[in-house]
């Protein structure tokens, strides 16, 4: 259960039945853009997740030359549920998973599988694939 209460939300979790408070001014939108720019793809996934799954196994089938990270996240505690509603927020989306290439939001599971069928995910994962690796050679 999610109330509003003196500028703060208060997430009641029912399996501890603890009140836990999240500052309404704390974003993890920031978070949430840094991390998608750190990987040529990220990807926010649920756990029993099937489009999730399904996601991940389609990189991990085809695309395992380009490195991917993804994060499981649980809505049980309240920094999970705040992080699910910044992701809703950045998005536009409220369905899992959220996939990112090169700190872009390109959809779900569903815009993966299309843009891999026509062959623009290779091209995009390629083309950001070789900016991650520039802008590595230029640290070194």
């Amino acid at each position: 259960m999610i109330e509003a209460q003196n500028n703060n939300i208060v997430v009641k979790n029912g399996t501890i039945n603890e009140l836990l408070l999240l500052s309404k001014d704390y974003a993890y939108a920031s978070y949430i853009k840094a991390l998608t720019k750190m990987y040529p793809l990220m990807l926010y996934s649920l756990p029993n997740c099937l489009p999730c799954e399904n996601a991940k196994l389609l990189l991990k089938t085809h695309y395992s030359d380009i490195p991917f990270h993804y994060l499981d996240t649980a809505l049980v505690k309240g920094w999970h549920e705040k992080m699910y509603l910044d992701l809703q927020r950045v998005t536009g989306s409220p369905w899992f998973p959220y996939i990112f290439t090169c700190g872009n939001y390109i959809g779900g599971s569903i815009d993966l599988f299309n843009l891999h069928l026509t062959g623009k995910l290779r091209e995009k994962l390629n083309l950001c694939a070789q900016k991650y690796n520039t802008a590595d050679s230029m640290e070194e």
